[in-house]
């Protein structure tokens, strides 16, 4: 009779445990698929979604070796996310697939020291800032200083490019600052923009509505994000009749720039193609686990398709349209519908306001 290893009963009941473990995960699966099946039937709708790694140790890739990896570094601005460690393991990620990216975490002073020393020790510089007395309508004036300070802090560094991110948004592409860097040296901004290089933006830039720079994911010039940051904080006694925080950030930005206020769709086309690239989620793989983040696109689902219609102000622009105006707006037609609802919107938004308390404020930090 054969001699049994030692090891026999262990490695089989090891070998046990995973085959059940993967049966009830397929399993679970399967309900959730068949599930899904049963919601597509009774809602006409076509499903899709995607799996992410929430923690570092289960990505293996890494960016592309370049012979010049050009200098970035990324500001995650805002309180740390404990839930699933999220901060902590985004700069863990951040360590393990972009070598030598200069990584900031610019948060409050009322954080645990404790947890802090964790993020350091992944390999990120925090910055610990004193929250204002007054935190602004819509925590305007806590994003701006936690902002300002972190990209202040690249600029220190002497690194040309800055990514400015949150503390609960996580960038999943690989290869994130190749194409960055190739979009900005491939798109110079016009001359007349004073502008060393283009922003990058990504989420909530309309194509027929608003005309600000949306300010969650924005890249560029370390130099130009600084100023674009320097936006002077909200006093309390101002008083707004609609406030919007990315207007707010875009008006102070284009005074210091004397650029003109847009007052037509055809005005927010100019500055989509002289100064900005708007790139897609799906471009840089981006997560926000905030809100409703299991819709993979949440201006695309089946209602939003719905309200996609030529009166619509609300159409996301993504890369392929910011590119059809970069290289034909002249080509491109205004409808008369757009023009008489962007008037409407003009109508709701006082920029006199907005003129008084930036002139009653200060013109910079």
């Amino acid at each position: 009779m054969a001699r049994l290893s030692p090891h026999f009963f262990t490695e089989h009941y090891r070998s046990l445990i995973h085959t059940v473990r993967y049966g009830i995960k397929y399993a679970r699966l399967r309900i959730f698929l068949a599930l899904l099946g049963i919601f597509e039937r009774t809602t006409d709708t076509v499903i899709t979604f995607r799996t992410r790694p929430l923690y570092a140790k289960d990505i293996n890739h890494v960016a592309d070796e370049l012979l010049n990896t050009p200098r970035f570094a990324i500001v995650l601005q805002g309180p740390i996310m404990k839930k699933y460690d999220f901060t902590l393991e985004t700069v863990r990620i951040y360590k393990k697939v972009y070598p030598g990216l200069t990584v900031i975490v610019s948060t409050w002073d009322n954080e645990d020291p404790l947890y802090l020393d964790r993020i350091r020790a992944a390999g990120a510089e925090v910055l610990t800032n004193t929250q204002p007395t007054y935190r602004g309508i819509w925590n305007i004036n806590l994003q701006i200083i936690s902002a300002r300070s972190g990209i202040m802090r690249a600029k220190e560094l002497g690194i040309p490019y800055t990514i400015k991110s949150r503390t609960d948004q996580r960038i999943y592409e690989r290869n994130i600052r190749e194409t960055l860097y190739n979009l900005i040296s491939y798109f110079p901004p016009t001359k007349e923009s004073g502008l060393h290089k283009r922003l990058v933006v990504c989420h909530e830039a309309y194509k027929h509505y608003n005309g600000y720079f949306p300010d969650m994911f924005m890249c560029g010039d370390t130099e130009d994000l600084l100023e674009y940051w320097s936006a002077p904080l909200l006093k309390k006694e101002a008083k707004y009749s609609a406030f919007i925080s990315e207007l707010y950030l875009s008006y102070s930005f284009r005074r210091r720039k004397n650029w003109p206020i847009p007052r037509s769709v055809q005005a927010i086309w100019e500055t989509y193609r002289d100064c900005m690239i708007v790139l897609n989620w799906n471009d840089i793989d981006l997560l926000w686990l905030k809100y409703d983040y299991f819709w993979e696109r949440r201006y695309t689902h089946k209602q939003r398709y719905r309200q996609i219609t030529l009166a619509n102000l609300f159409v996301e622009l993504h890369f392929i349209e910011w590119f059809n105006i970069f290289a034909n707006m002249g080509n491109k037609v205004v409808s008369p519908i757009h023009t008489d609802k962007f008037e409407d919107f003009l109508k709701t938004i006082h920029f006199s306001e907005y003129e008084r308390n930036y002139e009653d404020q200060g013109h910079h930090l």
